[in-house]
């Protein structure tokens, strides 16, 4: 099994970080909102591709759940991170992805790329309804 690269993975720690951040504790994250989130620690947009083997890594990892175009962060995960983030301390946003590229290291391999299931029209869809008209 090889190890998958580390801009796969940082995409993935890039992606898992938005997730969190974006997530309320009842509903998840709607796409819109993790897209956007994503923008505001990193000030880039996924594209499509980057998003769908990215979610679908930390997917088949057991990090996240789906319900539709809804996102959440895994119990496990969760744990792992109140174990290594003092809770409620405002984050440093780039340390905090160094960390989860570490923990996802490990984690993560690149034999059968699993594209996420999400797809093209409403990964579009909430780029869309997030980027202001005319960008």
């Amino acid at each position: 099994m090889t190890k998958a690269k580390s801009a796969d993975i940082s995409t993935a720690a890039w992606l898992l970080q938005s997730i969190l951040h974006a997530e309320s504790v009842e509903e998840g994250a709607s796409l819109r909102d993790v897209i956007a989130f994503a923008d505001y620690i990193n000030h880039a947009i996924f594209s499509f591709d980057e998003f769908s083997e990215a979610l679908g890594a930390i997917r088949e990892a057991g990090l996240i759940t789906q319900e539709g175009n809804s996102l959440k962060t895994a119990a496990a995960f969760q744990a792992w991170y109140r174990e290594n983030f003092k809770p409620g301390a405002r984050p440093a946003y780039a340390h905090e992805r160094q960390m989860l590229t570490e923990y996802l290291s490990p984690l993560l391999r690149k034999n059968h790329p699993v594209k996420a299931c999400i797809s093209k029209e409403a990964f579009r869809s909430a780029v869309d309804e997030y980027l202001p008209k005319g960008n």
